[in-house]
């Protein structure tokens, strides 16, 4: 860290001279053209992926109007949770490293501000609070030649052409213990984590239905444990890459996950992400509109009285960010989805993508009154201002 810290300030001295002459031009442009710099993130991959593809929808929604801007990106670090990715931005958006050397050195001077653009993240996080992701085509794309090896893989696999198949992620242990910052308790994020064994039930049901199941995970703790050969560990077997990583979350045709950063690649995708195991309740704001969540279970850790959905976002509603120690100082228990639950959120993603689910009208009742729930904390009306709320799995939502 000190080592990478010394090499920028060296390098932002050797460039020095350029940028003041850079700086001045820009400055003396500004009639004509504002030159804004911004930045991307790099080191969380749910944020770098949803970063580039909010500023390129936007753009191609019009809703950055002013002709007479020109939008430069610098990433936020120099390195990257995944180096693919940053060869896939740097083709779409003018990204450079120089950018933010040209950026740190017009801050040294007054009346900067014209000259910097707030990022996406910095505004809204990973939501998507102008349903951008609804109103417009993936703005990202891979190439033709990426597809062919992407294809490629598939066919290694047996799966033929215009079959179907779900990426799953499911955060464990593993996770934690290679990438939580230095500094953290090995169990800060546990309440995120849960056990794959749970998933293999919707994983057979999927199979039978005709699709095939990739386990997705850079890092996960135990092999998966199915002898269906439509079902398949990616995750441990050895064949995993940072091009397919994106590649599959991209092209499956949903995916299952427990929140993690992967994701956000099925989500910019336009592809209906099942969310289960998922805690904190609040952090919906971080999911996109064609989701279906089931969360965990929590219960008091005194009684043992499972806590209703308005205790639940009182008590959520304390802090915005959340941790292990925070339910665990506040005596709150979690338990795990059951392999029955997960399999009946799938079950209703796949009946919803074939056209064959139907929705009473007590259901969707429930589905209002949680909604006003949950969109009635201030916490949540920080993302969303109309009131959106991601669709509950019914069956869990009926025994809330």
């Amino acid at each position: 860290m000190l080592r990478a810290k010394a090499a920028t300030g060296l390098v932002f001295v050797l460039v020095a001279p350029l940028c003041l002459v850079l700086v001045f031009l820009i400055r003396l442009a500004k009639p004509f053209k504002t030159i804004r710099f911004t930045w991307l993130p790099s080191r969380l991959l749910g944020h770098a992926v949803v970063d580039p593809e909010m500023h390129l929808s936007r753009s191609a929604l019009c809703l950055t109007p002013d002709k007479n801007v020109l939008d430069l990106y610098f990433f936020e670090s120099t390195w990257h949770s995944n180096k693919y990715w940053k060869k896939i931005v740097e083709r779409h958006l003018p990204v450079s490293r120089f950018y933010y050397y040209l950026h740190r050195f017009n801050k040294l001077f007054p009346n900067w501000e014209p000259h910097y653009r707030i990022s996406y993240g910095e505004l809204h996080a990973t939501a998507d609070p102008e349903d951008l992701l609804g109103r417009i085509a993936p703005q990202i794309r891979f190439t033709a030649e990426e597809n062919l090896v992407g294809d490629a893989f598939l066919r290694k696999l047996g799966i033929l052409p215009n079959e179907k198949f779900v990426c799953v992620q499911v955060r464990d242990n593993a996770h934690d213990v290679r990438l939580n910052p230095v500094g953290l308790p090995s169990d800060y994020n546990a309440f995120r984590n849960s056990d794959v064994t749970n998933y293999v039930e919707a994983f057979e049901f999927l199979a039978d239905q005709g699709y095939w199941v990739i386990r997705m995970g850079k890092f996960t703790a135990n092999p998966l444990k199915s002898s269906n050969p439509r079902i398949f560990d990616y995750s441990h077997s050895g064949l995993r890459t940072e091009f397919l990583d994106l590649w599959l979350c991209f092209n499956c045709t949903f995916m299952i996950s427990t929140g993690s950063g992967l994701d956000a690649l099925a989500a910019i995708a336009r592809k209906p992400i099942v969310c289960v195991n998922l805690l904190a309740y609040l952090d919906t704001t971080y999911f996109f509109r064609n989701s279906l969540i089931i969360f965990k279970h929590l219960y008091d850790a005194k009684s043992g009285q499972r806590l209703s959905l308005p205790e639940i976002i009182r008590r959520e509603s304390e802090t915005y960010f959340k941790s292990s120690d925070f339910y665990w100082s506040r005596n709150i228990e979690w338990r795990e989805n059951t392999p029955q639950e997960i399999k009946e959120a799938v079950e209703e993603m796949h009946a919803r993508i074939e056209g064959s689910w139907v929705e009473s009208c007590v259901d969707e009742e429930l589905q209002h009154v949680a909604g006003n729930i949950i969109a009635g904390s201030a916490q949540y009306q920080s993302q969303y201002k109309d009131g959106f709320v991601h669709r509950l799995g019914t069956k869990f939502l009926r025994s809330l």
